[in-house]
């Protein structure tokens, strides 16, 4: 007995076939293939479903494509042409046309020429991104016979091993003189294993324990104690600049730090705020900005402790981790790719110091130029008398002659002939000074004296420097001169801090900073009312009676100045606005948009820009800030305008 489904039949040969009932296939996604794979992947879907009829093939891809897709088709070939009566090749075609239009040759060209591998792709992966697009390339030349002949594989070739990013398998392809493209991908993967599993023998030798150290060493390290897990990211496989791996428990970190808005989207690299300059721009070194929206110049910033142009030395990194580093060591996270840090480390040194626990740690040594000077403080300066005229110079024991600079031998006036020299001076740093001529000197400093001295003149510029010749003939004594320049800063700091006393600016000009209330002589401001504009009056608000007390003092203050008056009766009336102030007392405001503002015909004045007022301030010596002890109150209103504004208050009207 033969037992037959409902899905059965029997034909005439006695074979059961299946009514088949396919489900449809995976809807059609460009952003992850394009059309033409997706139909190669339909046929075989079709084809190991047994579906050989092409009207049946044309209503399973109608289903599959998606709705999106099968409505635009439908949209764009128009009610005169439904899908459904379309066959699978037309299908197809209607298809391709809308979703995958053919773009020219060299558009595709250019696309293929600008594929690089991104930092998520591994080699294998950049190569079928590469031959996925090459299809469509057309690299094709022809030959003298008219027949084309393909190119593809020189270009294939070419970007590949332009476009891999990491620099040193690059190297070695170019080094190994391959010319088969699968040699060279299969090299460059090799390449690429060989460096994954290196980076990885490295690792696990780091974390090995430590002789005679706890096994959890690495768990108590700064490294761990001062990230979460959640912000850490391991280290990617290929990167452009490799380095070699870092144990946890040294003092660098390898993990990116976030960027922000705050630090003008600068990378911590250096933990800033352990040098507590986590809120200053790290150009001028002012706090109420950022470096990205500093607006000095920063080739006129130059560090008086590293030298360097572009910052100043509140900010320079180098000064403050080796004066830090001098109590206590601190951690740098030091980010792979900041180009700051890799600024600020260039001219220094890296020393690997032993630790107790053997594990190394990491210091930078700062390296200066001797003959560099910090500030003018470091300078030996003393002031002579040359000629009768006193004049700044100084000393300086590693030079022969002293010199002065032609604008100031011009300033001077000394009435002395400017006599030839034939010789030029030459700097420690090589640089040659010509010499404009020279002149004999009287020169005084304290009881001693020269009658007859060589004074050198050179460009305007230079410095003027008291040279080994007056060194010897004035007899100094560098300990002299430190005493002698201690004394002299610490008289002109005493006379300078008595005039900028606080107490003595106030006491000598009581009668303005005098909390009082004045008026502008000469001057009223009159109100202009709009035509036909009526008098409104709105009452009073409710004043908490907590603050009655302080308002009804506000106001009996107001009116024995002589700033109000009260009134009776009136046909205006804005009501008073209560504002308490931090130190306990209350600003007493009014609001008239209520009834006064949209009656007046506005006096309009231009604000100037900020641009404008900066540039105004430019060549000026002296600033002032000036704060008006309630300065509105200062101006005076004609009667008209005073009834105007009338104020309601819970008391009286004023």
């Amino acid at each position: 007995m033969i037992f037959i489904s409902k899905r059965q039949v029997i034909n005439s040969s006695n074979t059961v076939t299946t009514d088949q009932i396919v489900p449809p296939f995976q809807e059609f996604d460009s952003k992850k293939e394009k059309f033409r794979n997706y139909v190669e992947r339909f046929e075989n879907y079709v084809a190991v479903r047994n579906v050989t009829a092409d009207e049946k093939k044309a209503q399973i891809l109608s289903a599959s494509v998606g709705s999106v897709h099968y409505n635009n088709l439908s949209a764009l070939l128009g009610p005169d042409k439904p899908i459904k009566t379309m066959n699978y090749a037309d299908l197809v075609t209607s298809f391709t046309k809308m979703l995958s239009p053919k773009r020219n040759d060299v558009v595709e060209q250019h696309y293929f020429l600008s594929t690089v591998q991104n930092y998520k792709q591994n080699i294998a992966e950049f190569v079928a991104t590469l031959q996925s697009q090459l299809s469509e390339c057309q690299f094709y030349v022809e030959c003298e016979c008219k027949k084309k002949i393909s190119v593809a594989e020189i270009f294939l070739r070419a970007q590949f091993i332009r476009g891999i990013k990491d620099q040193w398998i690059r190297e070695q392809l170019l080094q190994a003189n391959l010319s088969n493209f699968n040699d060279i991908t299969g090299k460059a993967i090799a390449l690429e294993s060989s460096k994954i599993q290196s980076r990885e023998l490295s690792v696990s030798n780091n974390s090995t324990p430590v002789p005679g150290c706890s096994t959890d060493i690495n768990k108590t390290s700064h490294f761990h104690k001062n990230r979460s897990r959640s912000n850490y990211k391991k280290p990617r496989s290929n990167t452009r600049f490799e380095r070699s791996p870092t144990p946890a428990n040294s003092t660098i970190k390898t993990n990116r730090s976030h960027q922000s808005r705050y630090h003008s989207r600068l990378p911590r690299s250096i933990n800033y705020h352990a040098l507590g300059i986590s809120n200053l721009c790290f150009s001028c070194g002012k706090s109420n900005h950022r470096s990205n929206s500093c607006r000095i110049d920063r080739n006129s910033l130059r560090c008086e402790s590293c030298g360097k142009i572009g910052h100043v030395d509140r900010v320079c990194i180098l000064t403050l981790l080796k004066s830090k580093s001098d109590n206590h060591q601190i951690s740098a996270d030091i980010c792979h790719n900041t180009q700051q840090t890799q600024d600020y480390i260039s001219n220094s040194q890296i020393l690997t110091l032993p630790h107790n626990y053997g594990v190394n740690m990491i210091q930078t040594v700062t390296t200066i130029d001797l003959y560099t000077c910090k500030t003018n403080s470091d300078k030996y300066v003393i002031s002579v008398l040359v000629n009768n005229n006193e004049i700044n110079m100084e000393v300086d024991s590693g030079a022969k002659f002293s010199i002065l600079p032609e604008d100031k031998f011009k300033a001077l006036n000394l009435n002395t002939t400017l006599q030839p020299s034939n010789i030029s001076f030459r700097t420690y740093s090589k640089n040659i000074i010509p010499c404009k001529g020279k002149i004999e000197v009287s020169v005084k400093y304290k009881d001693k004296t020269m009658p007859l001295a060589e004074l050198y003149i050179v460009p305007s510029g230079h410095d003027t420097i008291l040279g080994r010749d007056w060194i010897r003939g004035l007899k100094l004594e560098l300990k002299q001169i430190d005493t002698d320049m201690e004394s002299k800063q610490q008289t002109s700091f005493s006379s300078v801090n008595n005039v900028l006393q606080i107490d003595d600016i106030f006491q000598k000009f009581s009668n303005i900073f005098e909390e009082q209330i004045g008026c502008i002589p000469n001057i009223k401001v009159s109100l202009v009312l709009r035509e036909d504009a009526k008098p409104i009056f709105t009452k009073d608000r409710d004043v908490p009676y907590a603050l009655r007390s302080r308002v009804e003092k506000e106001l009996n203050n107001l009116e024995n100045a002589g700033i109000i008056t009260p009134v009776t009766t009136s046909d205006w009336g804005s009501p008073l606005v209560v504002i308490p102030k931090p130190d306990g007392t209350v600003r007493l405001c009014v609001d008239y948009k209520c009834g006064v503002n949209d009656r007046l015909v506005s006096s309009n004045f231009p604000i100037r820009r900020i641009d404008d007022v900066l540039c105004s301030l430019r060549n000026s010596k002296y600033y002032c800030k000036l704060d008006l002890f309630k300065a509105y109150l200062h101006i005076s209103v004609d009667e008209k305008s005073s009834e105007i504004q009338t104020i309601a208050t819970h008391t009286t009207h004023y």
